[in-house]
């Protein structure tokens, strides 16, 4: 009895690891389909969808709590295998505030997939979220002035390196990650649908090297038409 007991867990175990693998497979195929189109494939400017989870300390202290972060990024620049990201924000703009009032951030969050392209979504100069008295949250009069679609929409990324815009980024990203959190690799987004950062922690030759630990899957990319 024993035994058949034994016999049918193994058996569920790999039933259970070729479904996985197959469907690793599958995903991997579609995903390898749908990057290649005009709507999906990496570009500047495209929108990346993607869901993070895990255990988290609660303000410093010793308790853990767990938590689920539904996070949108556009794509800044692409140069070689480099690619910059940064976080799609919002401003508290009464129009749009009211839209998703009552809605959770999961609902927000699938709502976007099919409502982002025809937002206006502004490019800031992270300096100046801090002129005027600004505090980097707060839609001031002087970002306003400067950025009149804000009133649009309140939607805008920060761009941490304006003066890179129309420049080739260096070899050595040392210097961007002292701006930037987190560099990826094109060839991990485009290949593995996942967002593969680089890293010079422990690097003593001067090459960046991909940390596939920290790895994130992508849920969607998605271009303005």
């Amino acid at each position: 009895m024993k035994l058949k007991i034994i016999f049918v867990i193994i058996s569920v175990i790999f039933l259970l690891a070729v479904f996985f693998f197959l469907k690793g497979k599958y995903d991997q195929y579609q995903w390898s389909k749908a990057i290649v189109t005009p709507e999906h494939r990496l570009q500047p400017g495209s929108f990346i969808f993607y869901q993070t989870s895990g255990m988290v300390t609660d303000g410093g202290s010793q308790s853990w709590q767990y938590k689920h972060d539904y996070d949108i990024k556009i794509v800044v620049r692409i140069d070689k295998d480099y690619v910059i990201l940064a976080g799609v924000e919002q401003f508290s703009i009464e129009n749009e505030l009211a839209e998703d009032k009552f809605t959770s951030e999961a609902e927000r969050y699938e709502k976007m997939k099919s409502r982002i392209t025809g937002k206006i979504v502004t490019r800031i100069s992270a300096d100046d979220l801090y002129k005027q008295g600004g505090d980097g949250y707060t839609l001031t009069k002087y970002l306003k002035e400067k950025y009149p679609d804000l009133l649009k929409s309140g939607y805008y990324y920060k761009d941490d390196l304006p003066e890179l815009k129309n420049k080739a980024l260096p070899s050595d990203i040392g210097g961007i990650l002292s701006y930037v959190p987190w560099v990826y690799s094109a060839e991990g987004i485009r290949q593995e649908g996942k967002l593969v950062p680089y890293s010079m922690t422990n690097v003593f030759d001067g090459v960046p090297r991909l940390v596939t630990s920290e790895s994130k899957n992508i849920e969607l990319i998605i271009n303005k038409k």
